[in-house]
């Protein structure tokens, strides 16, 4: 596949507009008042298999020839692209191959098993997946769809900017979590159009950065054992693919600590009723970090998924709390 354009994000929400659903983009007062910005919401917590990632695990398997489909699918995931995947490949009557760190919230790995997936559990260190993974996939001779180092993934990430951006004139950002890259890379080329005005920000924990320090020295930086609540951003660094689209494009990397990701869940929660998983807020804890930079601005902001269970967020909470992470 040759460079991503703005073309194949178009071409991606063409081959997905009948299978993953167009989120709705929300508003509210008080959250407006306490950033100082307009902020606009791109409610992916609401996507089928409740993130994002549907959008390029579709977009990945309906663009493969049928010939590469036979043996399934494989990929290893912290959560959100397993369940994705688990769920389109069901869609398409193909078996999937998952391997999630043991780890794993308890949420996204059922959602994953409901989807219908072999699932084998490995460690969190991103050797460890990648071993596991080989494994399986020549045990089964299922085709890997890597969850951001796919370019038709990547393709069906930046659709949900897209949307954003046909849905509200003249935004002044856009904010996306940043973990291997593909939802960022993908949203960077979404609003790569000619005339194009709309700034993009990705956003990462401070515990990790390394988003922030790849971008600021022009080197790809990993980490072995990354670490945050946001478990969904740990893929311990951005991948071949996102990192040349991220470091050449993307106007700015901001950090969030710990404590400001759970406030930022807290206040989604408490004045939307949306619970969202931690990943997700870096995003709104980044505008309230950084007020001066968004004031008065108009700011989209991709609530990137919504696997999160009630208790999760407790645990995480008293952890935090008791300085347990």
């Amino acid at each position: 596949m040759h460079e991503l354009t703005y073309n194949d994000v178009q071409n991606a929400a063409n081959r997905i507009a009948n299978i993953c659903l167009k989120t709705p983009v929300k508003q509210n007062d008080q959250l407006d008042l306490l950033t100082g910005a307009k902020i606009f919401l791109k409610c992916e917590n609401l996507q089928k298999s409740g993130s994002f990632k549907m959008r390029g695990a579709t977009n990945a398997i309906n663009s493969m020839a049928p010939s590469a489909l036979r043996l399934g699918v494989v990929a290893h995931s912290s959560g959100n692209h397993a369940s994705a995947l688990a769920t389109a490949a069901t869609a398409r009557g193909i078996n999937s191959f998952l391997i999630i760190p043991k780890d794993a919230p308890t949420t996204k790995l059922k959602a994953t098993e409901r989807a219908g997936a072999n699932i084998t559990l490995c460690e969190r260190s991103p050797q460890s997946r990648i071993d596991t993974m080989k494994r399986i996939q020549s045990a089964t001779g299922s085709t890997e769809i890597h969850p951001f180092e796919n370019p038709y993934v990547v393709a069906g990430q930046g659709t949900a900017a897209l949307e954003l951006l046909n849905a509200v004139d003249n935004l002044d950002y856009i904010l996306a979590p940043v973990g291997g890259g593909g939802l960022l890379a993908g949203t960077i080329t979404a609003a790569s159009m000619p005339g194009a005005k709309t700034k993009i920000i990705g956003v990462e924990p401070t515990k990790t950065s390394i988003a922030k320090q790849s971008v600021e020295t022009k080197k790809k930086f990993s980490h072995t054992k990354p670490a945050s609540i946001a478990d969904a951003l740990l893929t311990g660094s951005l991948g071949n693919l996102t990192f040349p689209i991220i470091c050449n494009s993307v106007d700015q990397i901001l950090t969030v600590s710990e404590s400001e990701i759970l406030d930022a869940v807290r206040l989604i929660k408490d004045n939307m009723n949306i619970m969202v998983e931690p990943s997700s807020a870096t995003c709104l804890a980044a505008v309230l970090s950084y007020k001066t930079l968004f004031l008065g601005k108009k700011v989209g902001i991709i609530l990137s998924g919504g696997n999160i269970s009630h208790d999760e967020y407790e645990s995480i909470a008293i952890k935090l709390s008791t300085h347990m992470i």
